[in-house]
This record gives structure tokens, sequence and C-alpha cells, in this order.
């Protein structure tokens, strides 16, 4: 079960962004960690709904954080550890179970929030 901390205007994974998933051992976190909880709040997101994001998400995704300081590598390291954390929990087509669903869904659809309010063109 993913357990999260937000720090933001809304509901975003901004600032400090903490998942911990299994254990709910909580790390403060910085950019890596930030863009991983982004990541994989969007897989585990596309994998419960079917919906696969808008084909820019990806890049709105990186600038928002790159906007709140975090470094291109740590974004991209993030990007890829987050990949590889939802793929290992929930292999190919497997669906998460309905409590990472909820979770995943209310992160993901905040940061989508955040980024609209940040003025960049989310659907």
């Amino acid at each position: 079960m993913m357990l999260s901390i937000l720090r933001g205007k809304s509901v975003g994974i901004f600032g400090v962004t903490i998942l911990a998933l299994g254990a709910g051992q909580a790390v403060a976190a910085g950019g890596v960690e930030a863009a991983r909880g982004v990541m994989m709040a969007s897989i585990i997101y596309e994998k419960c709904t079917g919906d696969i994001g808008q084909p820019n998400e990806l890049e709105l995704q990186a600038t928002a954080l790159r906007m709140q300081g975090f470094s291109f590598a740590d974004i991209q390291t993030g990007f890829s550890q987050g990949v590889q954390v939802a793929e290992s929990r929930y292999p190919g087509r497997a669906r998460p179970p309905q409590a990472a669903c909820a979770e995943a869904t209310a992160l993901y659809r905040g940061f989508m929030k955040s980024i609209k309010e940040m003025g960049l063109p989310v659907r």
C-alpha cells in the first residue's frame, strides 16, 4: 500500500513527496524521489483506469518538476526508478489493488491539476 505525504498549494506532488510502498517507511524526498513518485502514480493510474494520458504528458510532468527547481538528471533518474518500481509491483497488465488505484488516482489528478495551475497546457 502506498503512503504519501504531500506538500504544496494543492494536492500536487511538489516540494516534498514521499511515496513508500509496502514497509510503510517514509523518506524525505528530493528531486529523484519526487520524480519517482510522479512516475509511479502515473503508471499505476494508467494501469487502473486504462487512460494513457495526453501525448506530451511526460514532457509536461518533467517541465513542472523543473519549474519546482529539480534537476534534469534527478528527474530522469526518478522517472526511470518509478517505472522500475511500478512495473515490478504490478508487471505487465496486472491490475493494482483498489487501495493503490484510489491513491494513485488522487495523486495523478492532483499533480495534473497543479500542472494546469502553473499555466502548462493540460487537457
